[in-house]
């Protein structure tokens, strides 16, 4: 299927969630054509659009021409010709607006109309071309207009008078000079409440009419003006009256009304977990409190799902002064928060702490918190991957109570799978609205008799819903607009209009917000935009950097928000009061707001969160920078943090950005997926580098990296040019993580073709070396090579132990991938050893972790293990599993070779012979020594004359003394049968 084109505005190829513009060429002049028609179109009509005026055979061969070089273009697949006649159907946006008008669906229409068809687009060469985009540019446009008005009259029926003005403020900036729309503006804006901001409307349009047109505006609109103006309230006097002060039952009710049942409920679980869910407002954090009376929340917060942990680590550092004693596990700890360590005893230096485990990280954690035998995390809603990680360890870990907080419309796949995995220790409290009694309860705690709670609730059910934010919110506005008195314990009402529905608001909660924010001054109402967007606790310091003032003037302005009830403490009353003040920003202002604090608080707050500013700033180089700094060094492999590593390198990825961290973002990112099994996405990362990269520590670890694949498609060549290459790359680097990581391929490859000392030698002084230093994934990796190449000298006691070692370690760092790699290990040199049903019990355990690239190793061997055993149909599963999923040709080999042995055991003469005729096959032009002499050795045993005459060749090559050690005793048992075989 070709990809998605853009057609409205500026054209773009939409591919992958990657956006593409359209050069600007003649053969792409043809597929917006044919795109934009949606039908088959003559080839008489396309001459006359791309060369009217021609000779007909001339214009036609031009066309011919022109569609053979639009084919070519990446993103023209589909396109359909016949001799009289070419179409395209490809996907586009204007497509999509032709359905929507088709289908009456206003909504979908006025939404999907972000600016005039291929607007920008020249056409000063093809006058037939520019013809036609005026033609239907303005068809388009027109019906785009229709769907306007169509939806401005249902908003204006359902009293949605703000978004119909705004919608038809879309309107009059794609139809600048449109006096109908400007009248249904004015409408929509007088009804709405916004008549200072439909007043300057009107000034822009006046100004820009007599400019352009030299026109003065018609009477009709001259007359809505002069009601405008009419109707606007004065504004107060300096020395006037400020706005009521909210009294504080409007911020927090004494009493929790109308959840009884939910409370009850809430005490008497006695499960581990304990999660509340509802939509937002409606009281979910409240009842928390209201059970949990002592217990310090962890608040997740919107816009940081992508920064691991971000709750929990707000939470450590809220209890820096009271942190109990975490012993070992401090400095696991304190790489993610320095301050945590002790005065003088700071977390181990280098790369060395970087390698810390991820399990001793979630277990420090946990010894954070199950002092307080509970553990209350609201909004989990917007919760990162890795703290719902961490919740399900600190559950199956025992010892503490989780209680938690989420919107049940608004679960994402990271919690719904949080949800299934704790279902059957978890005690669901739904919480629904409020019924009437609810809130009339929930009024008559704040107002007292005198308002007529009963009265008022009547009032306020049907515009809040029963949803206790709304109903608070609107009784703020009651006090604010003065048609109540809030006299503590009896509110009374005022002398004055009686009908509350003439008020001049809207029941949305976001305006609500907007219209007690607007009362502050501008310098204190920047203060609180400020906030808005750095959102979580409001850091004084934080707000005064990224504002360029004084701490006090800060402090002062947040004051006067906490008296409007706009903020609770440090933090926003909720959640919807910082969107709400986010949303009124314009584009511009919360584009630069972000940058200023991402440069303002970089090395302040954690690197991930400051990413994020900078990347809503529009600036996406320092977006990747970050990104790639706390994947590479934060959570990079060497600690056990593969998952939340992979997710940074494909998030800068994702921004396209070519600076040097987005090429070794792909170079890091092809392990990930080599590891992972997806050898061909590997390759194609690694081409990406190489092909367009000049950075030379994202070349150095492609090219190691292509050696991996090389010596997986069984050609050492071409993969010890390739690691040469990477160590010339990476020589004047100062990056010793990298060097290693060359170092260990330059070791592999040495081991690969049968270089035992030379590998040896760099083996055992990297073991020694990394001996010395805290455990890491490293160390383990190097572990496994150091137990290979004893086993290449037939060293096999040693090598047992060293994979022992290594197993202990990946259980202890929690990495699974290499847990199934030292299992792998072990059930091989005890095959080895003639041990190798000792190896099966852990084998099979091992299989349980999770597939990887390793667990094709580990399937071999266990199937050797069942085929020596005599049960064969296990073995054969898991070798035919190996043939079909192994992207090594030496682990296809080694199943090959094991396949005809199991056949042969089974006296299948015939696939015998047909699993040796596949081994030689995928080792014919493969210089991979172990793959050669496995497939060699099993056609000497197993083999008929015609299968030898083949292997004869490859034989000829192999030496006795060349061998690793583990295979020399089959190798000559084998050739010596076959030549006792032949003698006699």
């Amino acid at each position: 299927m070709p990809p998605r084109l853009a057609l409205l505005g500026s054209p773009a190829v939409l591919d992958g969630g990657r956006r593409e513009d359209v050069p600007v060429l003649k053969p792409a002049y043809l597929l917006l054509y044919l795109a934009g028609v949606e039908q088959w179109v003559s080839r008489d009509d396309l001459t006359r659009v791309f060369r009217p005026g021609g000779a007909e055979a001339a214009t036609r061969g031009n066309l011919r021409l022109l569609l053979t070089r639009a084919r070519r273009l990446r993103w023209a697949a589909g396109v359909e010709a016949e001799p009289q006649r070419l179409r395209w159907r490809v996907d586009t946006d204007v497509a999509e607006l032709r359905r929507a008008l088709a289908e009456r669906d206003w909504h979908r229409a006025t939404e999907g109309y972000p600016a005039p068809l291929l607007h920008g687009w020249p056409t000063d060469e093809l006058p037939g071309f520019h013809e036609w985009l005026e033609a239907e540019r303005a068809a388009l446009h027109g019906a785009w207009l229709e769907a306007v008005v169509r939806r401005e009259d249902d908003l204006l029926r359902r009293g949605a008078f703000d978004e119909a003005a705004r919608l038809l403020g879309r309107a009059l900036t794609h139809d600048p000079l449109s006096e109908d729309v400007l009248q249904r503006l004015l409408r929509a804006s007088h009804l709405a409440g916004a008549r200072d901001e439909a007043l300057r409307t009107y000034e822009r349009f006046a100004a820009r009419l007599r400019a352009d047109l030299g026109l003065t505006p018609l009477r009709a609109t001259l007359d809505l003006v002069d009601a405008l103006r009419r109707d606007a309230p004065p504004p107060r006097p300096d020395g006037a009256e400020a706005p009521a002060t909210l009294p504080l039952d409007l911020v927090r009710p004494p009493t929790l009304s109308g959840r009884a049942a939910e409370v009850a409920l809430l005490r008497g679980a006695g499960s581990p977990v304990v999660l509340v869910t509802g939509e937002p407002g409606v009281g979910k954090t409240r009842l928390l409190a209201e059970v949990l009376p002592g217990a310090r929340p962890l608040r997740c917060q919107e816009g940081l799902e992508h920064v691991p942990y971000f709750p929990l680590l707000a939470g450590v550092r809220a209890r820096l002064p009271e942190l109990p004693d975490l012993g070992p596990y401090a400095p696991d700890l304190a790489r993610f928060v320095p301050e945590a360590c002790p005065e003088g005893d700071g977390p181990p230096p280098g790369d060395g702490d970087a390698d810390s485990g991820k399990v001793r990280f979630l277990e420090a954690l946990a010894r954070v918190f199950a002092p307080e035998g509970v553990v209350v995390v609201d909004d989990l809603q917007w919760a990162d991957p890795a703290t719902l990680e961490w919740l399900v360890f600190l559950v199956r870990r025992g010892g503490v109570r989780l209680f938690g907080a989420y919107r049940g419309g608004e679960v994402g796949e990271a919690l719904e799978g949080t949800l299934r995995a704790l279902a059957a220790q978890t005690t669901p409290v739904p919480l629904a609205p409020l019924p009437e009694a609810g809130v009339a309860a929930l009024v008559g705690s704040v107002t007292g008799p005198g308002a007529g709670p009963g009265d008022l609730a009547a009032w306020l059910y049907p515009r809040s819903g029963g949803n206790p934010l709304f109903v608070l919110e609107w009784l703020r506005v009651l006090v604010q607009e003065g048609v109540y008195e809030a006299r503590p314990g009896a509110w009374q009402r005022r002398a004055g209009p009686t009908d509350l529905d003439a008020l001049p608001l809207t029941p949305r909660l976001a305006d609500l917000v907007l219209r007690r924010a607007d009362t502050l001054p501008e310098a204190k109402r920047r203060v609180l935009d400020v906030a808005s967007v750095l959102g979580g606790v409001l850091d004084p310091a934080h707000l005064a950097r990224v504002l360029g003032e004084g701490e006090w003037a800060v402090v002062g302005a947040l004051e006067s928000a906490g008296r409007l009830g706009l903020l609770r403490g440090e933090r926003f009353a909720h959640d919807v009061v910082r969107r709400a003040l986010y949303a009124a920003l314009p584009q511009a202002r919360r584009r630069f707001v972000h940058g200023r604090a991402a440069r303002a608080l970089e090395g302040t707050l954690d690197d991930l969160v400051v990413a994020e500013h900078a990347r809503l700033a529009g600036d996406e180089a320092s977006a990747a920078r970050l990104w790639f700094r706390a994947a590479r060094f934060a959570f990079g492999v060497r600690r056990g943090f593969e998952d939340e590593a992979t997710a940074l390198y494909e998030r800068v990825l994702g921004l396209g950005v070519r600076t040097p961290e987005w090429y070794r973002a792909h170079a890091y990112l092809a392990v990930r997926r080599r590891v992972a099994g997806r050898a061909g996405e590997a390759r194609d990362l690694i081409q990406t580098v190489l092909r367009e990269s000049g950075d030379p520590a994202a070349r150095a670890l492609a090219h190691a990296e292509g050696a991996t694949l090389a010596y997986m498609d069984g050609n050492l060549a071409e993969a010890a040019a390739l690691v040469a290459l990477a160590a010339r790359e990476a020589s004047p680097l100062d990056d010793p993580g990298l060097k290693r990581d060359v170092l260990l391929m330059q070791a592999n490859i040495a081991h690969y073709r049968g270089e035992y000392a030379e590998a040896l030698g760099i083996a055992e002084g990297v073991v020694a070396a990394a001996r010395r230093e805290p455990l890491s994934l490293g160390f383990c990796n190097w572990l496994s090579l150091l137990g290979a190449l004893l086993c290449d000298v037939g060293r096999f006691e040693e090598a047992l132990a060293l994979y022992r070692e290594q197993l202990e370690a990946a259980r202890f760092l929690g990495a699974r991938s290499e847990q199934v790699k030292a299992s792998s290990d072990i059930i091989a040199t005890l095959h080895d050893l003639g041990r190798i049903q000792e190896g099966v019990p852990l084998a099979e355990a091992a299989l349980s972790l999770g597939h990887f690239n390793d667990s094709y190793p580990l399937r071999y061997h266990l199937a050797l293990a069942y085929c020596r055993a005599g049960r064969l149909d296990p073995a054969l599963d898991h070798t035919h599993v190996v043939l079909r999923g192994s992207p090594s040709v030496n682990m296809r080999a080694h199943a090959h070779a094991l396949l005809a042995e199991i056949h042969d055991r089974a006296g299948r003469g015939a696939e015998t012979q047909a699993a040796l005729e596949g081994g030689l096959t995928e080792v014919e032009g493969c210089d991979v020594l172990t793959a050669r002499a496995v497939v060699v050795i099993a056609a000497l045993q197993f083999g008929g004359a015609g299968l030898l005459a083949r292997a004869r060749p490859i034989l000829a090559e192999l030496r006795e003394d060349a061998l690793p050690a583990y295979l020399r005793p089959d190798f000559v048992t084998a050739l010596a049968a076959r030549r006792d075989e032949a003698g006699s």
